[in-house]
């Protein structure tokens, strides 16, 4: 039996299964019967390819090499728009020179009259998609295996290349059906009703500010929201106020997971116990406590230690690494809400040189964008302005959405975007811990309305009040 990798209807050569990634006496996982079932019902009901081309989009789903073939000619008729059945089946094999490789006319006969119960087409197309997702998961590993021998081989570039394998497998297979409008009403209306009971308009999670939450509704799932700034201005201060927000919340608590790629974790907690105790970062930073101080210090330290945080402080992430850090802390910590602070530190997975860091950052904010809509949870993605921010005194350094550094395509994946930004930017002094005004911007809400709110910035606690 030929291997289908060797078929010129497969999509490309990664899907080959490489003869290193099979342990020897052992088949690839595969049921010839199961196949033979789903081909068998497809060419009695031609009409039933709706149902299970979602579920098998490419002819190498199958692992037999006749049945190959055959799903190959009915992909052909399927996309064309042309009549499905046995003699059709048979004559665009027979036009493309398949036919006795296929197991010839006997063999598609053989196929209609072995059906038992067409019935079941969609639950056998799931298995033979399960098989296939096997034999797959088999080929990545030996590809890895194969390149992990090498003496040569760089550890940390073949854990990027085997997150980027498995990535790709479940992209190409995790497929979400369509559903009947009735689901999706009900769905609505229940996440309507939990909003009225909550009394406060709030369909998402709590940011703990009501003038934002007016704006935003809270933090919803499946949204990919834009923290922008310049440098200093305290956009990871506000962001820990965030996090700080939900998981304290009085009412709707939840935990969140934060990505730190700039600042290491001990960094973060000092910050953290100003803002909730009120002793001045400096003094902190310093150890500068009085007995008071220390006493309020550990009592804050203890409570902090207690709220549901993950952090995770690892540098240059890639979208793989931290896809896999953030399914972890979801599925088995009960993170609500992911912070990444911030986007343009992590890691395009391009290993050309002359790969062009803006192509990079859109790959990047795709990703994010596809794991809040896969983990159904909001991510908040800090993000850096471009320095034409500073030179717009006419506008008071208000930032707009073309001032999104390094990739215009951050502002079509974002549900959200907000700026962070302070009119008198120009003046700022480092270590300036003087009470000011901070602005934000929401310039771009998917499901709301636009506009700015002021907060009051304390950088002495890192504390933001409405």
């Amino acid at each position: 039996m030929h291997h289908i990798s060797s078929i010129s209807t497969t999509k490309n050569s990664k899907h080959k299964l490489a003869d290193n990634s099979i342990i020897p006496g052992k088949m690839p996982p595969h049921s010839a019967e199961i196949e033979e079932a789903v081909l068998g019902a497809l060419l009695l009901q031609g009409q039933r390819m709706d149902e299970v081309y979602t579920l098998l989009p490419y002819a190498h789903c199958f692992y037999a090499e006749a049945h190959v073939h055959i799903y190959d000619a009915l992909l052909r008729l399927y996309k064309d728009d042309r009549l499905i059945d046995a003699l059709t089946v048979a004559e665009e094999l027979t036009k493309t020179g398949k036919l006795e490789r296929a197991g010839g006319g006997l063999k598609i006969a053989q196929l209609m009259q072995d059906v038992v119960n067409a019935a079941h087409l969609e639950a056998h197309a799931h298995i033979v998609m399960e098989k296939y997702l096997q034999r797959e998961l088999i080929r990545a590993a030996g590809d890895i295996i194969t390149e992990a021998y090498a003496p040569d081989a760089d550890a940390l570039e073949l854990l990027d290349k085997a997150g980027e394998h498995i990535s790709h497998i479940a992209g190409n297979t995790a497929r979400s059906g369509y559903v009947h409008i009735s689901t999706a009403v009900m769905e609505a209306m229940n996440a309507m009703e939990e909003t009225a009971m909550g009394g406060k308009g709030v369909s998402g999670l709590p940011t703990g500010y009501q003038g934002l939450d007016r704006f935003i509704y809270g933090w919803q799932p499946e949204d990919l929201v834009i923290l922008a700034a310049r440098p200093s201005v305290g956009k990871t201060a506000f962001a820990l106020n965030l996090a700080l927000n939900l998981v304290t919340h009085p009412d709707r608590p939840g935990g969140v997971g934060i990505f730190s790629l700039e600042m290491g974790r001990r960094k973060l907690i000092n910050r953290c116990i100003a803002t909730l105790s009120g002793i001045p970062l400096d003094k902190i930073r310093r150890s500068d406590l009085g007995p008071a101080e220390w006493q309020l210090a550990t009592q804050t330290s203890n409570r902090l230690a207690a709220l549901p945080i993950q952090i995770d402080d690892t540098g240059g992430l890639t979208i793989y690494e931290l896809r896999s850090k953030a399914r972890k802390m979801v599925r088995k910590n009960g993170v609500k809400l992911l912070i990444i602070d911030y986007l343009q530190l992590m890691q395009g997975t391009d290993n050309n040189r002359n790969s062009n860091r803006e192509n990079e950052v859109a790959r990047i904010s795709r990703g994010l964008k596809a794991l809040a809509k896969e983990l159904q949870v909001p991510i908040i993605a800090l993000s850096q302005l471009n320095r034409m921010v500073e030179n717009r005194k006419e506008n008071k350094n208000e930032p707009f959405l073309a001032d999104l550094r390094e990739s215009g395509s951050i502002e079509q994946d974002a549900d959200s975007v907000l700026f962070l930004y302070r009119h008198d930017y120009q003046s700022l002094l480092p270590e300036d811990y003087s009470d000011h005004k901070v602005y934000l911007k929401i310039a771009k809400n998917r499901d709301g309305r636009t506009g700015v709110l002021s907060f009051t910035s304390h950088p002495a606690t890192q504390k933001f009040v409405e």
